[in-house]
């Protein structure tokens, strides 16, 4: 955010990236395509010169090596502000649901989450939309013309860690029942992962049920929005 927040920076990166995908003939050309004038890309190109992000060559004004690394640095921070910023957005139009009733074709319905679904029931509530299909209790149904913000609360993670017998450890210092009760097992919206071979095998050993082996992080923490 700190990008937008500073002007300089801004202009700077918009500098960097013309000069790096366009290739501007002179500064003029390059005032035209950023949108500021001559003057102030003349005041600018001494800066980057001074900080070895710029040279003038005869072919034009161009970005240096370090310049190029600074320029794919800021963009990439300035991509994970828009994904970040977007995830949060969630704006949904459309989506599948379970059928929580019977729901009949046109009529109005809410969303909500239970035990990590995506549930549809007749009314209006924080997510309201209109059923596409007939659908029974348990059928998918197609929800379109969404509006509003779903309500739900966020999920929780617990780590327990099995160190592995290379560093002194061995899943016989963990106590199965403490697991059993931290994960609660036989609760259908809780899942147990095996995040590396230790944890796997200490799970086998313990004839505790597991619903994920060696999976990404990313994988782990999504449910994680779902409830």
């Amino acid at each position: 955010m700190d990008i937008l927040k500073n002007k300089g920076r801004t202009t700077r990166l918009l500098l960097l990236l013309e000069m790096v995908t366009n290739l501007p003939r002179d500064q003029r050309s390059l005032a035209e395509s950023v949108g500021i004038t001559p003057q102030a890309v003349s005041e600018y190109m001494s800066r980057m010169k001074r900080e070895g992000l710029a040279e003038t060559l005869k072919e034009g004004p161009r970005a240096t090596v370090r310049g190029v690394d600074m320029l794919q640095s800021d963009l990439l921070r300035l991509k994970e502000m828009v994904d970040s910023s977007i995830s949060k957005l969630e704006i949904i139009r459309s989506t599948d649901a379970v059928a929580g009733e019977h729901i009949e074709r046109g009529e109005t319905v809410h969303l909500t989450m239970k035990d990590g679904l995506l549930y549809a029931f007749k009314g209006e509530g924080g997510s309201t939309g209109t059923a596409d299909n007939d659908a029974g209790p348990g059928e998918m149904l197609s929800v379109s013309d969404l509006s509003g913000v779903m309500e739900m609360e966020k999920g929780t993670l617990r780590l327990m860690e099995v160190v592995p017998v290379r560093r002194g450890g061995g899943g016989d210092r963990i106590d199965p029942d403490e697991l059993i009760r931290m994960s609660g097992v036989g609760d259908r919206s809780h899942r147990i992962a095996a995040l590396d071979l230790e944890s796997a095998a200490f799970l086998m050993r313990s004839k505790i049920p597991y619903h994920l082996e060696l999976p990404s992080a990313e994988y782990v923490l999504e449910p994680l929005d779902r409830g």
